[in-house]
């Protein structure tokens, strides 16, 4: 039927055997399991061994994203990459073309109202011009946007 977490219940394991038995590195499991500050007693080879079930339980709460740590590296991560799109020009200021665009949805509204359109064509297109406009105010709150 498969392992079940009864069964290993009160088994002890090494660093290194819960990396074997997970894949993961033993400096991964290493760091996940001093972040879950679980209990441990001192192993035969000097190391530190663990209970199996807590190991476990630890590692699979670390990989659901529930470590601040690895939140804290996502957010300096995605940071840098939006420093390195700025520095690479991928990426402008929103308030460096807040002006232009508004211009623009400025001279089509304009040109909206003088056409010969039926008043209810024309009160539709307003009506998308202004969302646009609204949308383009709430962007202009951030810092970047992507091109």
């Amino acid at each position: 039927m498969g392992l079940k977490l009864d069964d290993i219940k009160g088994e002890r394991s090494s660093e290194s055997a819960i990396a074997g038995i997970t894949g993961l590195d033993r400096r991964t499991v290493k760091k996940y399991l001093d972040e879950a500050e679980l209990e441990f007693t001192d192993g035969k080879s000097g190391g530190k061994d663990y209970l199996l079930v807590d190991a476990i339980r630890a590692l699979i709460h670390a990989s659901k994203g529930q470590n601040s740590a690895d939140r804290r590296n996502d957010a300096q991560a995605r940071k840098l990459e939006l420093e390195a799109g700025i520095i690479e020009k991928n990426y402008i200021k929103v308030s460096e073309i807040a002006a232009p665009v508004r211009a623009y949805l400025g001279a089509v509204n304009r040109e909206v109202q003088d056409s010969e359109l039926e008043d209810d064509r024309k009160e539709r297109l307003v009506e998308k011009l202004k969302d646009c406009y609204g949308e383009q105010e709430q962007l202009t709150g951030r810092e970047i946007e992507n091109v």
